[in-house]
């Protein structure tokens, strides 16, 4: 009789498994083509549990479509940081199962002896980064950032909500810097000028 019982136990137990969850925000945005934006990387966990070994994280992106530098990290949470921030292309497994994407930005923090991480109010903010969409873009077109987890504490899964970035390439942008204004006027005309016959 005790394995009748142990079998809907297994099965609750695993549906209702604990989440560590990271979200990107905004997660949604329709920008120009050549402008810039900002990402926030937040942090909870389902049972509100702020003492865990730590979380392994990928940000996924299209390079063809975005530009991404270290320089671009503005803010990075390091309580229990291992390591420094990599960017690499994506393996050939590809973890978001987005054909699209082919870099990736991995970060780790690990605190396994103590777990004691991160030792702070949740949720919280990890990382804010900052990302260009290349100027040449095509109009109406999407591209994605995803997040994926490396690592995980133990007993948990893993949640994650994505950013959408929808690419308008204005009529009229000459000079390719994501807006249309006097400047593109003001080099038209230095155009005319200098190609004058």
């Amino acid at each position: 009789m005790r394995t009748l019982f142990l079998i809907p136990f297994l099965l609750v137990n695993s549906v209702f498994a604990s989440q560590q969850i990271v979200y990107l925000d905004p997660s949604l945005l329709t920008l120009d083509a050549g402008a810039s934006f900002n990402l926030t990387v937040m942090y909870d966990v389902s049972d509100s549990d702020q003492t865990l070994s730590g979380i392994g994280i990928s940000i996924h992106y299209d390079s063809s479509k975005l530009d991404f530098s270290y320089s671009d990290i503005k803010y990075i949470f390091e309580n229990n940081l291992a390591g420094n921030p990599l960017i690499k292309d994506e393996d050939v497994d590809r973890s978001d199962e987005d054909e699209s994407t082919d870099k990736v930005i991995v970060f780790v923090w690990a605190d396994p002896f103590s777990n004691q991480w991160p030792s702070r109010s949740l949720p919280l903010r990890l990382l804010a980064l900052q990302f260009t969409i290349k100027k040449k873009c095509t109009s109406n077109i999407s591209t994605y950032i995803n997040v994926t987890d490396t690592t995980l504490s133990a007993g948990y899964d893993f949640q994650s909500t994505n950013t959408s970035v929808n690419i308008l390439n204005i009529k009229g942008d000459i000079n390719f810097d994501g807006y249309s204004n006097i400047k593109d006027v003001l080099q038209l005309l230095e155009y005319l000028i200098t190609h004058h016959y």
